[in-house]
């Protein structure tokens, strides 16, 4: 049984994100909006949710995140407020999607979707090393592919 945690660069490449995209979006509305008071209440909205979503949500969702891998399926725990666990026998994965990013070794962008008898189970923010033994450990890549 192996288990696997997310990678600690896609938390800081969320955090970049949600910042950069609330700094565009107060930039449009201090285009878009001539009143001086409403924006600054959308800014300040704006500023509080990106804050809330990257220092306080995003790092307790990824500390909830665990993968396991046993010799016959694979489980995966995740959530904050309502918490889930999903699992997947080995012999029921039809085919697998990996998903890979641009400097991904550096950002921990790495996923694995398992698409299985109607559904799908997906591994996300795995480090690139993760991911492959992963496939191996699954059967859906044997160790030569890697």
């Amino acid at each position: 049984m192996r288990h696997y945690l997310p990678d600690k660069g896609a938390l800081t490449t969320l955090r970049i994100v949600f910042l950069i995209t609330a700094i565009l979006l107060v930039t449009a509305v201090k285009l878009l909006i001539s009143t001086d008071i409403a924006v600054f209440i959308v800014t300040g909205v704006i500023a509080f949710c990106a804050l809330i979503l990257s220092f306080v949500y995003l790092p307790l969702y990824f500390a909830s995140i665990r993968y396991i891998v046993t010799g016959s399926e694979v489980i995966r725990k995740s959530g904050v407020f309502i918490k889930t666990h999903c699992s997947i026998l080995h012999s029921s994965i039809q085919y697998t999607t990996v998903i890979d990013t641009p400097f991904s070794e550096h950002t921990g962008m790495n996923f694995i979707v398992f698409f299985v008898y109607g559904g799908r189970l997906r591994l996300s923010f795995l480090r690139r090393s993760d991911v492959q033994e992963i496939l191996a450990l699954t059967g859906s890549v044997s160790r030569e592919e890697l």
